[in-house]
């Protein structure tokens, strides 16, 4: 696994790979409570009660995504005290991957953030490739782990990767015991209306979108919204060679458009059936409130829902952005997440 970018000492990790439909190489990651319970390193032994499959974000990568930085706006390099610890020292097992043009993971071409249909050179649910890979990583990997077998799985996914959690869990209600989202990415007005240059914002190339994702879907063009609340996360992603600082490529740009109007102008919603706790902070720029909100109302068939509101005397009660698990503040949301999961520690089968 070649990288420019150390991968950090876990205790327990182990790291994998499979070929996913478009035949690019797709990195996992592997952490067992039972496999790094050693005294020097301080682990509890507690037994094994959970599966928690971890999906990141847009531009990011595992180690961006779950690890620490040894001082706010550093590479994030440190294992102790990140999310994933908290979690494996909590019981739970983590199983998590870059998918295809993030991280470690292969891309077409060795483009970043790109993700085409290499088999038909069309880009028609490109997004679902991530859905595809991941079930693939769950079902046929995952799952045939014998430690595993029989545990509860918890779908845990963040922006781009609750989007994913969503798709999963749309798909098979039954196999999980639950999916927690953070700031998921059901709706982006805010970023529609981010300046591109001048007085040009994404919502005005929205009627050249489809015929630029044939011309040159990989032109990086839309523009994301700033941390204005927390600069230090931008100067991580920008010092972090494996995590991606360029515009977003028209093709992803689309295939956000397409995926968030199928969740916001369609009754997907109601499709979902699995107990769910979603976190979204009312100072977000990124992904909509809104969207959450329309997740939450409209899961109607999802009888065991919780949805958590982050922001000063609300239900997490800490001002944040939008990355819930790197932002002063996560812990808070973390410890909300994990006690609504060890309530739920039983198997949906």
């Amino acid at each position: 696994m070649n990288s420019p970018l150390a991968l950090p000492h876990a205790p327990g990790l182990v790291t994998g790979q499979f070929t996913n439909e478009q035949g690019l190489e797709i990195v996992t990651y592997a952490f067992n409570p039972a496999d790094s319970i050693r005294q020097s390193d301080a682990f509890l032994a507690v037994p094994l009660k959970g599966v928690v499959i971890a999906l990141h974000g847009y531009g990011s990568h595992t180690q961006n995504q779950w690890f620490c930085a040894k001082e706010p706006g550093m590479v994030r390099t440190i294992y102790q005290d990140s999310t994933i610890e908290t979690l494996v020292k909590s019981g739970f097992a983590v199983r998590t991957l870059d998918h295809q043009s993030f991280g470690r993971s292969q891309g077409q071409d060795g483009i970043q953030c790109s993700v085409p249909n290499q088999t038909s050179g069309a880009y028609f649910k490109k997004f679902d490739h991530l859905v595809d890979e991941a079930e693939y990583y769950i079902t046929e990997i995952v799952m045939k782990e014998e430690i595993l077998k029989g545990m509860p799985i918890f779908l845990f996914g963040i922006s781009m990767g609750g989007a994913t959690a969503i798709k999963l869990a749309h798909r098979a209600p039954e196999r999980y015991a639950g999916m927690v989202t953070f700031a998921p990415m059901c709706s982006l007005e805010k970023v529609r209306k981010a300046t591109v240059w001048n007085c040009i914002k994404n919502y005005h190339l929205e009627p050249l979108i489809g015929f630029l994702a044939c011309v040159n879907p990989k032109l990086p063009l839309a523009k994301t919204t700033p941390n204005t609340m927390f600069p230090e996360m931008t100067k991580e992603y920008d010092d972090d060679p494996l995590a991606y600082q360029l515009a977003t490529r028209i093709v992803v740009a689309k295939e956000f458009i397409d995926t968030t109007a199928e969740f916001m102008n369609t009754d997907f919603f109601a499709g979902l059936q699995t107990p769910s706790a979603t976190f979204h902070s009312i100072h977000d720029t990124l992904t909509d409130m809104e969207g959450t909100e329309a997740l939450v109302e409209g899961s109607v068939n999802v009888k065991d829902k919780t949805f958590y509101r982050v922001g000063a005397g609300l239900d997490v009660d800490v001002k944040m952005w939008h990355n819930l698990l790197r932002e002063p503040g996560c812990q808070q949301v973390l410890n909300k997440a994990m006690e609504w999961m060890n309530a739920r520690c039983k198997s949906p089968v």
